[in-house]
């Protein structure tokens, strides 16, 4: 072995070699002497040599070396000239094209360009090698092209290959006019065959491609073409061109199987004539062949080989099949267009429909070596959805199928070789199987089938008959409960997992002995492994026979959070066919359930088959027990029979079950027209059968006939009764197209009146019931031609199992002819399925032609009018008292209060109490809709015992908590999406100033709906117009199986109405709504006084009198505000509400004693659940207030206080007033105190604790009375103490009367403390965390962080974004000149917004001058504590920012005060990160410096997000966890949802590095977004109005001012759209459809979403709207959505419009093609906005499918799988000490060995370090022009996939002195210095 650098062009060129190692296998060779070089071959001379004929001389002249190994991929010439001519590698930085040469044929040539002049819009800006302007690439330029122009560049001709030659490449397509790049394979005397193919904008980005030519190829040439299609923004570049692995092997002394003749290799037997030389030069391992069994299907004689239709029929063929990127486009014989193949045709003419298949069978008698016998076949399996090849062998005549293989793998255009073994004892067919997968894009061909010599053909093309089998019921179906072992199940045996026989493993218990020792069949998934698209098979023994009767009694457990879906299959073992005969989806929780399935009549070997299978994540718990067959063996023959005698059988059957269409006997005699003569049978099979539908209006629905597996889930037949196939027919009334309470009538001929009861009409039918929501079905007799039915003969209800039930009904009671009306009647929607099938009447039933009479009508009675006492009232202006004809005003009917003696003014309107409970039930709420139509959703009321058990609707009142109490719901059975129901007040003519209104209500369920309250303005004039509804409350999603009091404040309102109103957002039967005990609360209005008040009163402006102590406290007590009037309040002090200049400091101040602070807060809190939504004082989100926030960081127990001015103990007549807030499940306490002192504990005067309900509630406490003791001057002090994270204490509108006096000495005895108390009692030097740990000074300021809060760390000055902890822990410096300050962004000279948030408002820290000193420099230093060590990898990020205008000198680094290591000196207007290597350091601080030269003052710069990365000393992470990546620093591991989404998880930023570009994604930034992205509008189909492009959205309080990004474009709904403004109208755009996701992949969707609106926020929740993703697939035959997110109603932002949200949601194994839906319903406000932008899919999305057992296939023999199947590696890798797999599985089980030097403890390296070591680092950005020597290593600038830059430094000069530059040009400049404890 020789390891052999040699140098390179320039002094970049250093190579390195580290841990080399050998495989276990290589064995030290002990004395050996290597040979010496064949001569023939090469000639080695210290002269010029002149070579023989077949050599060539190398380059030196001095050997001699064979012709054909020049340019073979191995250096035979010891110059290495002999691959000269030929390179392998290429970057095109020579300004050539590395011995490539253009196609004089084609029509332009590739240029060797640059980034530099790039053009727009298309094309690199730096090549790929260096990732610079200036880097060298090859490019097309698609601007000065025709059309359909193409450039080719050929390669230099290669000799030979190897087995596994590889051409790798990158290659960069962007632009919207983007063409095809096409790489070829051309062999000498041969057509060129296309390698690799692409097309489409890949995005701005080098992406890396391969292509592979043929195994040991030949004289070969590549050629790389590029076409232009149209426009000019289509340039295409290809860069780093290499071959890899392509070395053609040198053969071996000896082989133990075959050797070719004249190279030497070995080929394997079973490769011998299988159509392919296996690097034999002389082609002898495919001589001789006429003995082997082969077919290359270029004539029509298969040769043996037997192609039979199935669905479809293989297609021979030469050339391209016609599919667009699917099927090959030459045959494997030959290789070219000529010759033939077979294939399977996807494409939609050829009538080809999924999952269809074509079989070529082959039969073979006994192997005359089984050992030995095999099948090898070529196929080609390309397309984005192509389907699957099986090989199967069949022992007997319709026996089991058995599997040998099976793909289904996209290879792209390639021939695959496969060879199975067969290893036949015994006569076998071989059956090739071709499925297709997803139309259009599936073929799959074969070509050059052979065997091997052990195996023999067969004489005769058939198979012996299975074995006979006795009696009638041989093979039927036998019962199992696994207690006695698995009963015969087997595995599937490529299916991903397994069932497995246990007991008290998943379940605990079993069903048949309900006990843990009991034995059951199950799959159980914990979540840790991946599942995805994975699926589980498990078959019964095979079986025979069943009766139609037949059914299974199944008992199955089925829970957890993603169960996927239990199916179980009749599997024909004649055609290897199966249906689906069962399934379920619905978690059913914790228990096994019964159930019963039919299984129908078989007379042939069958199996049924359980199958576990789900397209997205498994976890779950399934399992199968207690299997019980009823009804499946026909009668035993017997000796005599009183009944029916089976003619052949011999049973005995009773007559009863003779002519009722199914077989009884066995042998069908029990059915033969001989004996069934007279009966009405109707299958339905040819139609209705003479029945009809009703179309009189008295059935809402209509019946249907139906073929195969209802379309309701988990609902419905499989097949019909008649014939037990899906083939057959039924009649149908679905769930899934008919609301609740749908009727159906099947109305038959008429009948005469029966002869006599003792021989009445028998009828027969079979009818089907399974569903949970209770289908239900009746048959009727009527004696009329219309009107409703006269009399009912049967009725069944509810669930009776999948199976087909048999009932016999006699029509007995009939005197006069009649029609028999077969009613259907469904429940909720999709799982009430009602079915029957062939329906029976015995020959005493005739039929009459003669018409029915018609059927009477009655009339509705008459209803009589109320009278009223006369009376003079004024029309229009009074009311009428009924009893006494006394006039009101017309604005005291409907106010809550009783005028009239009678009380009629009071008698229409709603009262102010309703239980429902009374004689007027309703309380006068109208409900809106028609309760009588049953697909109208309205409310209704009813009790909790009237509730079904399905739904979530309370099972007691509220008012008495009894199921026999009243409530009123909305049905969710009813109705359609986006329907609602409303439940609403008469017209309202006043309210008093504080009246409210509390109810009870009810929100259970998975599909629950959104539950809003209304108030809606009335015109008071007899016209009643109504003005648009305002909402008050919402409330949506389930809150619980309980009652929730809701209580809102209305006011004092004129003319309106409130309005309950329940919105049905999802189709479902669990979303009921219930109310009750709804109750007006203070609503009657006050009646004037009179002008005059009593003592202690105040008479407001409107003659209303009301307590002194209500005035000027924030709230409207007059209902006129007079009360609250500027001038009234001016005497009043300490009034604060927060809104305008937040904490009112001159009157409230924040303690500097407590653990923390009050804040100032704006709707609602951080946190949900806890806190007001708004304030008290607007009672709107705009309002501010106070509160304590309990969230992290603080702690339970910790007290923020809030202190007052100084009062004057001798005020009197001094109150408090204020307004508070407790709502959380983890409220603490709110305290007021009275402080005399400061140096004394203060007094308690008021306290409350835990939860008060969301409700501000009012206090008030007389300061003079708790202050008679002492008389002393006193501050108010209120606290909040934290109670848990749900804890949020909220105060508002605090006001004293005027008798509070203002103290002139503003300070209590004492000395006010400043100092915030120690945290935990850890005691002096020593420190507490958030648990309590204690941690002393030694662990501070190391970069591991020791608390979970990071508080060890926070004051070191760490990571930092200046928004809300200020400098975090940075300090200014002592003795300099200038100081840096946090600010916010803009102003002159600094960014107009922060890094951090994007955003004007961000913070950030800065520098500028605010002097010109031209003597000294300015200088300002930031720097971190001392730091005690750091990693070996520890870097230190920052963002800076040095404006153009700027007049800046230079940035520079520092090592003990002196040397410069970095210089960077380019001004940009914009955020550009820095990163610095620090490296291993021990005692150091970080400083950044800025430095003024002293001429101008317009320069600053700015920082922000400074980050020390990976800087705590620690080992290298081996591997991560299942679905994390491994970042490249390998110190962190990142969740993989989050790799390339535009934001750096990795503190590398490697997981946004290399991002493919994956279809779907869209950053909406161009203006052709939809034709850029492929994303389509659906207009006119399932949306109203289209999506808008912008910028920024200028609707006032609306919408979002920026993108996601901050400078790009978005996309939204407009309500400025035509026809797009009402309520609900949809905008609807689908990504392109995508290859189903693969399996065992961790695939996500994210993107940025926007949801405010100003009105939703104020209260108006339905203002905003919703936006709903839905998957578009098709699975089952059928295409339809599946709703995969949602969100309803404002979703962050705020009046600033800066909220975009993020959204994730996974992907994983969709089986079919799919497309995402973004679907934003428009709501009720004038200026809704839903916004979307920067969708993206992870890219694990496009990865490859693993093999069929679920791991990954490798593409040569010689690489090794990973264990978590992400990628391969070749063997040689193992053990190697470099980890090549990112779970670290090439490096496990490894022996051991000792560390090499550099290696083991970092510390250790650090101690070697510390001892007076200094160290310093520093950035430095400028705009002059001034020289800068710095020698560092190429930048790297990767971009992101949303085009944020980013730039990693590697510090390289620590010899570059900043203070020998020249410094008089003037400027500005910052340092960043590390700087040891010395």
């Amino acid at each position: 072995i020789i390891i052999e650098a040699r140098r390179g062009r320039d002094y970049q060129g250093d190579i390195a070699i580290d841990d080399l190692s050998f495989t276990s296998s290589c064995i030290v060779a002990q004395g050996v002497t290597l040979n010496t070089p064949d001569p023939t071959l090469t000639k080695l001379t210290t002269t010029m040599v002149s070579c023989p004929e077949g050599f060539k001389a190398c380059r030196d002249g001095r050997q001699c070396v064979a012709e054909k190994y020049f340019c073979n991929f191995r250096y035979d010439c010891y110059d290495l000239s002999d691959e000269e001519d030929c390179p392998q590698t290429c970057d095109y930085e020579d300004l050539t094209f590395c011995k490539w040469t253009h196609d004089p044929t084609a029509d332009f040539e590739w240029e060797n360009r640059n980034g530099g002049n790039a053009s727009a819009f298309t094309g690199p800006s730096r090549d790929h090698t260096k990732n610079s302007p200036l880097g060298r690439f090859a490019a097309i330029l698609a601007r000065a092209q025709n059309l359909r122009a193409k450039a080719r560049l050929i390669s230099p001709k290669f000799s030979q290959a190897g087995l596994q030659c590889k051409f790798g490449f990158f290659f960069h397509m962007y632009g919207r006019n983007m063409g095809e790049f096409k790489i070829f394979y051309k062999e000498e005397g041969k057509a060129k065959k296309e390698i690799f193919s692409k097309s489409d904008n890949q995005g701005d980005q080098w992406i890396e491609g391969s292509a592979y030519p043929p195994a040991c190829a030949k004289n070969f040439q590549l050629e790389m073409e590029a076409t232009k299609i149209f426009g000019f923004y289509g340039d295409i570049a290809v860069d780093d061109i290499r071959f890899d692995h392509c070395e053609y092997p040198l053969p071996p002394r000896t082989c133990s199987e075959f050797q070719c003749q004249i190279s030497g290799h070995c080929v394997e037997n079973k490769y011998l004539c299988d159509f392919e030389t296996d690097c034999c030069e002389d082609g002898t391992d495919e001589l001789g062949c006429d003995q082997y069994m082969r077919c290359d299907f270029e004539s029509l004689d298969y040769n043996g080989w037997i192609a039979q239709d199935v669905e479809i029929g293989w297609k021979r063929n030469s050339g391209s099949t016609g599919s667009q990127n699917s099927g090959p486009t030459h045959d494997h014989t030959y290789g070219n267009e000529t010759g033939n193949y077979l294939y399977i045709d996807s494409l939609f003419s050829s009538n080809a429909n999924m999952h269809d298949r074509a079989w070529l069978v082959f039969y073979l008698d006994k192997a005359t070596d089984p050992a030995a016998c095999g099948l090898r076949l070529w196929y080609h399996m390309r397309g984005d959805y192509v389907g699957r090849l099986n090989v199967y062998t069949q022992r007997y005549q319709g026996d089991a199928f058995k599997l040998l293989w099976s793909d289904s793998k996209n290879y792209g255009d390639a021939w695959q070789r496969k060879y199975i073994e067969i290893n036949n004892a015994y006569p076998v067919r071989i059956i090739i199987e071709g499925v297709i997968g997803s139309v259009s894009k599936s073929d799959i061909a074969i070509d050059d089938l052979s065997f091997t010599l052990g195996c023999k053909r067969s004489q005769s093309p058939t198979l012996p008959t299975v074995p006979p089998t006795q009696g009638p019921n041989s093979g039927v179906p036998q019962n199992c409960n696994f207690e006695q072992g698995d009963c015969g199940f087997r595995e599937f045996p490529v299916d991903t997992f397994d069932w497995i026989r246990s007991r008290a493993a998943a379940p605990g218990i079993d069903a048949n002995t309900a006990s843990s020792s009991g034995y059951y069949l199950f799959i159980r998934n914990s979540g840790s492994e991946n599942t995805y698209n994975r699926f589980a098979h498990t078959y019964t023994p095979i079986y025979r026979t069943s009766k139609s009767d037949c059914y299974m009694r199944l008992a199955y457990y089925f829970t957890g959070p993603a169960p996927g879906r239990l199916d179980l299959y009749h599997v024909d073992l004649r055609t290897n066919s199966s249906n689906r005969i069962w399934y379920v989806q619905t978690n059913t929780g914790e228990k096994w359930t019964y159930t019963k399935i039919g299984l129908g009549a078989r007379n042939y070997p069958f199996q049924l088959s359980f199958q576990r299978f789900t397209s997205f994540h498994y976890d779950g718990i399934v399992a199968i027990d207690d299997l019980t067959y009823v009804d499946c063996s026909f009668p035993p023959k017997a000796d005599q029979c009183d009944q029916f005698w089976c003619t052949s059988t011999r049973a005995c059957v009773s007559t009863e079950f003779t002519c009722d269409m199914k077989d009884d006997c066995g042998d069908n005699s029990d059915e033969s027209p001989a004996i069934c003569t007279g009966y009405q049978q109707h299958s339905f099979e040819h139609g209705f059968d003479g029945w009809k539908q009703d179309s009189s209006g008295m059935a809402t629905g209509q019946w249907e006939r139906k073929q195969g597996i209802a379309s309701s889930s988990e609902s419905g037949p499989s097949f019909d009764h008649t014939t037990g196939t899906p083939d057959g027919s039924y009649v149908l009334l679905s769930s899934s197209t008919n609301p609740y309470g749908t009727t159906a009538w099947l109305i038959s001929k008429n009948f005469k009146a029966p002869r006599s009861r003792e021989q009445p009409c028998v009828m027969r039918l079979y009818f089907f019931l399974y569903g949970r929501y209770k289908p239900k079905i009746n048959v009727y007799t009527r004696a009329y031609s219309n009107g409703p039915p006269t009399r009912l003969y049967f009725t069944q209800i509810g669930d009776q199992g999948d199976v087909w039930l048999r009932q016999a009904i006699l029509l007995d009671q009939e005197t006069t002819d009649f029609q028999v009306i077969i009613e259907g009647v469904t429940s909720d929607r999709y799982l009430s399925d009602v079915a029957f099938d062939d329906v029976i009447f015995s020959p005493e039933c005739v039929t009459t032609n003669q018409e029915l009479p018609v059927n009477p009508m009655t009339l509705p009675p008459s209803t009589a009018s109320p009278t009223w006492a006369p009376h003079t009232c004024i029309p229009g202006q009074q009311f009428a008292c009924k009893k006494d004809g006394k006039c009101i005003n017309k604005n005291q009917v409907c106010d809550f209060r009783i005028d009239c003696i009678d009380g009629s003014d009071e008698e229409k309107c709603v009262s102010a109490t309703c239980t429902f409970e009374s004689s007027n039930p309703w309380c006068g709420w109208t409900p809106s809709g028609d309760a009588r139509n049953m697909s109208s959703y309205v409310f209704l009321r009813d009790t909790g015992a009237n509730s079904p058990d399905y739904k979530e609707r309370p099972k007691v009142d509220h008012t008495t908590g009894t199921s026999g109490g009243y409530f009123v719901y909305a049905d969710s059975s009813r109705g359609s999406v986006h329907d609602t129901a409303q439940l609403a007040t008469p017209a309202i003519s006043l309210t008093g100033p504080q009246c409210t209104l509390s109810f009870w209500y009810y929100m259970d369920g998975y599909s629950i709906a959104t539950l809003q309250v209304y108030r809606q303005f009335q015109d008071p004039s007899e016209s009643q117009t109504q003005e648009p509804m305002r909402q008050l409350w919402f409330q949506s999603g389930s809150q619980g199986s309980q009652w929730n009091l809701a209580r809102l404040f209305l006011g004092p309102v004129e003319s309106s109405r409130v309005i309950f109103q329940a919105k049905k957002t999802y189709n479902g039967v669990h979303g009921d709504i219930a109310i009750d005990d709804v109750t007006f609360e203070n609503c009657p209005p006050k009646l004037p006084s009179g002008g005059s008040c009593i003592g202690g009163e105040y008479l407001c402006n409107n003659m209303v009198c009301i307590s002194n102590s209500q005035l000027c406290d924030y709230a409207d007590n007059c209902g006129d505000r007079s009360d609250e009037s500027t001038t009234k309040c001016s005497a009043y002090v300490g009034r604060c509400d927060f809104e305008s200049v937040g904490i009112c400091t001159d009157d409230w101040k924040q303690d500097e004693d407590d653990e923390f602070d009050w804040r100032v807060a704006q709707g609602a809190t951080s946190t949900p659940t806890t806190g007001p939504m708004v304030d008290h004082t607007t009672l709107t989100g705009d309002g501010h207030y106070m509160y304590i926030e309990t969230s992290s960081p603080q702690k339970p127990g910790w007290k923020a206080r809030l202190s007052s001015f100084v009062i004057q103990g001798v005020s009197s007549d001094c109150s408090l007033r204020f307004f508070y807030h407790m709502q959380g499940d983890d409220i603490g306490e709110l305290n007021v105190y009275l402080r005399h002192s400061y140096d004394a504990q203060p007094t308690r005067i008021w306290h409350e604790a835990g939860q008060k309900g969301d409700w501000w509630l009012r206090a008030e406490i007389n300061l003079s009375q708790v202050n008679s003791p002492t008389k002393s001057d006193f501050e108010i002090v209120f606290e909040g103490i934290v109670g848990g994270w749900l804890g949020d204490v909220a105060v508002d509108d605090i006001s004293m009367t005027p008798g509070c006096l203002r103290s002139p000495n503003q300070q209590l005895p004492g000395a006010r403390s400043t100092v915030a108390p120690t945290a935990g009692p850890c005691g002096p030097g020593r420190y507490s965390c958030d648990s309590g740990r204690c941690y002393s000074q030694e662990q501070m300021c190391d970069f591991n962080f020791f608390c979970k809060d990071r508080s060890d760390e926070l004051s070191c000055g760490t990571d930092c974004d200046f928004e809300t902890d200020g400098a975090c822990g940075w300090r200014n410096s002592s003795g300099v000149s200038a100081l840096w300050t946090v600010r916010q962004a803009g102003g002159w000279g600094f960014p107009p917004v922060d890094h951090t948030t994007n955003q004007p408002s961000g913070s950030l820290i800065a520098f500028r001058p605010n002097s010109v000193d031209q003597k000294d420099k300015l200088k300002a230093h930031l720097q971190t504590l001392t730091y005690r060590h750091s990693a070996a990898i520890c870097q230190f990020s920052l963002w800076y920012y040095m404006s153009a205008d700027n007049r800046l000198d230079k940035v520079g680094a520092r090592t003990g005060g002196k040397a410069a290591i970095f210089c960077f000196r380019t001004a940009r207007d914009y955020w550009i990160n820095q990163l610095v290597d620090i490296g291993p350091r021990a005692e150091f601080s970080v400083v950044i410096e800025a430095l003024h030269s002293g001429l101008s003052t317009s320069g600053a710069i700015s920082l922000d997000d400074l980050q020390f990365i990976n800087c705590e000393p620690k080992d290298i992470i081996p591997y991560c966890a299942a679905n994390n990546a491994l970042c490249s620093n390998r110190r962190q591991c990142v969740d993989k949802k989050n790799v390339c989404d535009g934001v750096a998880h990795c503190s590398d930023g490697s997981d946004e590095l290399n991002c493919p570009s994956v279809v779907g994604d869209c950053s909406f930034d161009l203006a052709d977004w939809s034709g850029r992205c492929r994303y389509q509008e659906l207009l006119n189909s399932t949306a109203d109005c289209p999506y808008q492009q912008a910028a920024t959205v200028t609707e006032e309080q609306s919408g979002p001012v920026t993108d996601h990004s901050g400078n790009g474009q978005f996309i939204f709904n407009s309500d400025r759209a035509p026809d797009c403004t009402r309520p609900g109208d949809l905008a609807s755009v689908q990504t392109p459809r995508m290859p189903p996701t693969p399996a065992d992949r961790y695939c996500w969707i994210r993107f940025w979403y926007y949801m405010w609106d100003k009105e939703a926020a104020e209260g108006n929740a339905d203002s905003m709207g919703s936006l709903s993703v839905y998957i578009d697939y098709q699975e089952g035959g059928s295409r339809g959505r599946h709703l995969l997110w949602r969100r309803i109603g404002n979703q962050g932002g705020g009046p600033a419009r800066t909220g975009w949200q993020k959204a994730e949601q996974r992907l994983d194994g969709i089986p079919a093609d799919y497309a995402i839906v973004f679907e934003a319903a428009r709501g009720g406000g004038p200026r809704t906005v839903v916004a979307i932008d920067d969708v993206s899919f992870t890219p694990s999305c496009r990865q490859a499918s693993p093999g069929e057992n679920g791991t990954l296939v490798c593409s040569s023999p010689d690489e090794l799988a990973c264990n978590d199947s992400l990628s391969c590696y070749h063997s040689s890798w193992r053990c190697d000490g470099q980890f090549d797999c990112a779970d670290g599985s090439d490096e496990s089980g490894c022996p051991t060995r000792a560390p090499p030097i550099g290696e083991g403890d970092i510390g250790g390296q650090v101690g070697a370090i510390v001892g007076g070591v200094i160290g310093a680092i520093a950035l430095v950005a400028a705009l002059a022009a001034v020289g800068c020597l710095v020698y560092k290593r190429r930048l790297e600038v990767p971009w992101n996939r949303f085009g944020q830059e980013r730039r990693s430094t590697i510090v390289d000069n620590p010899l570059y002195d900043l203070d020998t530059q020249d410094a008089t040009s003037g400027g500005l400049s910052y340092e960043l210095q590390i700087q040891d404890s010395a």
